[in-house]
C-alpha cells in the first residue's frame, strides 16, 4: 500500500500510503502525500449488466476504501472480535499483525529478521489460523506475523493484517469500487461477464503481472510488465532506476518529492507526470506517476505496480485460476488525472481513537512550507472546526482542491498558534 499517503503495497516476502510505498517480501508500500490520480480515457464505456445466468457469489461483503483507493474488509480468526484486513494483491505472503497474533494467543514459529526496502522487520510462521471473511472460511491459510502498527498513523486506523496470495489462489475476487462491495466467488464455476475487458496475467513466482504500455513526453513508448497491487495509493508506482533508463523524465519535466514508507522505514523517490499509460484497451492519459529511487530491486522487465486510483475506475475481478484480470468501467473511468495534495505536507493520525493529526513532513517549495508548517504540529482545527472529531481522510480533504485558503490552529511545542495556508497545483 503505498498515506496523504501513497502507495501501499505488501511483498512478502511485506506494505504504501502518500507517503510512499509499502511492501513485504515483496513489500508493502504506502505511499503518503495523498495523491488523487485521476486519468483521462481515450476509450469510454459502459459497465455490463449481468447476465440473468450470471453467478452467485459465496460471500458478498461491504468494502472500505482508504482515501477511495486501499480496500479493508472485516474478518474474524476463531472466535475473535472483527479484523481490519487488506486484501492485497501486491502481497506474496497473508499477513497477520503481530499484536494481533498476540492477542489471540497464536504461535509464531521460528521468527527471524527479514529485510524490507525500509529496513529490517521481524516475520514468522502463524499457527493454526482459521480465518473467516463473513461465514466464508479460508482454508489452510499459511499467514505470517509481522508488525502492521507503524502503518496505522498513514492510514488513521487498525490494520490487522493484509490478505496475499495465499488467499487470491482460492476465491475469483471481484472488487466492486464504485458500490463499496467485495465478492467471492468459486473458481470452479465462476463465468465472466460478457463485457468485460479481459487482460492476462503473467505470474512471476506470486506477483500477478500485466502487460501495460507508457508513453513519455516526447513520444517515446514502451511496453512493459507492472504488478496488479490493489493494496497501493498510487496510480502507477515506477522503478526511478526504470524511468531513467528509458529516458521518461526530462530534466525540465516537474517533479515532487515523495513521502515514501516501506513497512521497515522510509524511503525515497519523487513524483512526475507521464504522457500516457494504455491498459487492454483503455488508455489514461497524463496519471501521476510516483517514482521510487531507493529499493529498487527485483526483474528488470517489471516496471513497478499499478494501484488503487488506476483500478478504481473500474469493477475489478481477479481470477488467479485462468491468470486474467477482468476490467469493467465505472463512472470514474473519465475522470482527468490530478495531484491530490494541494497542501504539500504529510499529515498522520496519531491516539488511541486515530483522531489527532500531526505534520510528518512538509514538502519544499509548497504551500505548508511558505505558511510556516513545521514537522510535529498538530492540527487542532480547521476553519474553525476542531479536528478531534475528524477522520484523517476528513482532514486531509480539506485540502484537495486548488485555490482554497484554510485558518488552521497549530498545538507545537506547547504552544498554540494559527496560520492560514492557500493551496494550490504542485504537480
Amino acid at each position: 500500500m503505498t498515506t496523504s499517503t501513497e502507495c501501499f503495497s505488501s511483498k512478502t516476502s511485506l506494505l504504501t500510503q502518500s507517503t510512499g510505498n509499502i511492501k513485504f517480501p515483496r513489500s508493502f508500500t504506502l505511499a503518503a502525500g495523498l495523491l488523487l490520480l485521476t486519468a483521462t480515457i481515450g476509450v469510454a464505456q459502459t459497465p455490463s449488466e449481468a447476465p440473468a445466468n450470471a453467478p452467485r457469489p459465496v460471500a458478498d461483503l461491504p468494502l472500505k476504501l482508504i482515501l477511495g483507493r486501499v480496500p479493508i474488509v472485516q474478518v474474524t480468526i476463531g472466535g475473535s472480535r472483527p479484523l481490519a484486513v487488506l486484501p492485497d494483491t501486491g502481497a506474496d505472503d497473508d499477513i497477520l499483525n503481530a499484536r494481533i497474533a498476540r492477542e489471540l494467543g497464536l504461535h509464531v514459529l521460528n521468527p527471524k529478521v527479514i529485510e524490507q526496502p525500509g529496513g529490517a522487520i521481524e516475520m514468522g510462521q502463524v499457527e493454526n489460523v482459521q480465518l473467516k471473511l463473513a461465514s466464508v472460511p479460508v482454508q489452510n491459510l499459511a499467514m505470517v506475523s509481522a508488525p502492521l502498527d507503524p502503518l496505522q498513523p498513514f492510514i488513521g486506523q487498525q490494520l490487522d493484517g493484509i490478505l496475499g496470495y495465499g488467499f487470491f489462489s482460492q476465491f475469483v475476487v471481484e472488487f466492486d469500487y464504485a458500490a463499496q462491495r467485495v465478492r467471492l466467488f468459486a473458481p470452479e464455476t465462476y463465468v465472466a461477464p460478457p463485457k468485460a475487458a479481459v487482460i492476462p496475467i503473467t505470474f512471476r513466482g506470486k506477483s500477478p503481472l500485466v502487460e501495460i504500455t507508457l508513453e513519455g513526453a516526447t513520444g517515446e513508448s514502451v511496453k512493459t510488465f507492472v504488478e496488479i497491487d490493489t493494496g497501493s495509493f498510487e496510480f502507477l508506482g515506477l522503478k526511478g532506476a526504470f524511468l531513467d533508463g528509458h529516458r521518461f523524465v526530462q530534466a525540465d519535466a516537474p517533479k515532487r518529492p515523495l513521502f515514501g514508507l516501506a513497512i521497515g522505514g522510509e524511503t525515497t523517490g519523487y513524483r512526475t507526470r507521464l504522457a500516457a499509460a494504455t491498459l487492454g484497451p483503455f488508455r489514461l492519459l497524463h496519471p501521476v506517476t510516483s517514482a521510487t529511487t531507493s529499493g529498487d530491486g527485483g526483474s528488470a522487465d517489471v516496471a513497478g505496480v499499478l494501484g488503487g486510483e488506476a483500478l478504481n475506475r473500474f469493477k475489478v475481478i481477479v481470477d488467479y485460476s485462468r491468470k486474467q484480470l477482468l476490467l469493467i468501467p465505472n463512472r470514474e473511468l473519465s475522470r482527468p488525472s490530478e495531484y491530490y495534495d494541494f497542501l504539500g505536507a504529510q499529515i498522520v493520525a496519531a491516539g488511541e481513537h486515530f483522531n489527532q493529526f500531526k505534520i510528518n513532513a512538509v514538502m519544499p517549495d509548497s504551500p505548508a512550507s511558505e505558511a510556516g508548517l513545521q514537522a510535529g504540529d498538530e492540527i487542532t482545527a480547521i476553519d474553525g472546526q476542531t479536528t478531534s472529531k475528524m477522520s484523517v481522510e476528513q482532514v486531509i480533504g480539506k485540502f484537495s482542491k486548488p485555490g482554497d485558503r484554510r485558518r488552521l490552529d497549530l498545538a507545537r511545542s506547547g504552544k498554540r498558534l494559527t496560520i492560514t495556508v492557500s493551496t494550490r497545483r504542485l504537480l
